[in-house]
């Protein structure tokens, strides 16, 4: 099994990976994420982003898609939400949200972890993006399951040094039950993992895993990189031309919703 596979090598490939404790999640868990998502979602959905369209760029473009970071806890989606801003706010396309400013409920900042969706705006040159961060955390299901239910599409982290966690697993479930189609990978932490062969492992899970949660798993676009480095400002091969690589992926392969289909 590929799992056996990726455990094997895994140890030896790490540069610098903290111990963290990983919270296992039961059979209940997911079922009672089953549980919620049939029924209707009493939150209100977050405004449509074709109405906030404002003062992002010079581009002024037209096509509004909602789109979402998900996946396991620790894995960076938070930090990809920054550097994505970043990045982009460098090209002209919105204005840089640092991780503090998007996780900055008190308790988020002393657990570190995002606990409520959070939600930034910014443009490519081809679209303008509502983005919501997700919580990954298993006990903010569902504050997940409300942030999920607003997308058009999502990019799914992955941490190069874990692979596939229980939220991954969970989160796949839970985007394809609330009718996300399309997702766009992102491999996160690689400037951690000395061993390419321990990358194609990755790879070939999650593309083993988008197929078995009813995804297009041979082609779904999948990108490498550092959210860290981007955000950082070093490490350009691994870090600000990924983000550019990995929002030109969702330009092209994430559905325009049919809102804007006109």
């Amino acid at each position: 099994m590929l799992r056996n596979a990726f455990q094997t090598r895994l140890a030896p490939s790490l540069k610098t990976v903290e111990p963290r404790a990983v919270r296992s999640v039961a059979g209940s868990s997911i079922s009672s994420a089953r549980t919620f998502v049939s029924r209707p979602l009493v939150t209100p959905r977050f405004t449509d982003p074709s109405l906030i369209l404002s003062e992002l760029s010079p581009w002024k473009q037209t096509l509004t898609s909602s789109i979402g970071t998900i996946g396991h806890v620790d894995h960076g989606k938070t930090t990809l939400t920054a550097a994505i801003t970043k990045y982009l706010s460098e090209q002209g396309g919105g204005k840089f949200m640092d991780y503090s400013q998007i996780d900055k409920a008190p308790e988020e900042k002393a657990r570190g972890i995002t606990i409520s969706t959070a939600h930034v705006e910014y443009e490519t040159p081809k679209r303008h993006y509502a983005h919501i961060d997700c919580p990954g955390h298993a006990d903010y299901i569902k504050n997940m399951i409300t942030g999920a239910a607003q997308l058009d599409g999502a990019i799914i982290v992955v941490s190069a040094t874990d692979g596939q966690m229980p939220q991954t697993r969970e989160h796949l479930l839970l985007a394809r039950q609330v009718g996300i189609k399309k997702l766009v990978v992102f491999i996160n932490k690689v400037d951690q993992v000395d061993d390419p062969e321990m990358l194609e492992l990755v790879e070939m899970e999650m593309r083993e895993l988008l197929s078995e949660y009813g995804f297009d798993g041979e082609e779904s676009p999948i990108v490498m990189g550092s959210a860290l480095a981007a955000l950082e400002g070093r490490d350009p091969e691994r870090g600000a031309k990924k983000i550019q690589e990995l929002m030109e992926k969702a330009d092209e392969w994430l559905d325009v919703p049919p809102r804007m289909s006109k």
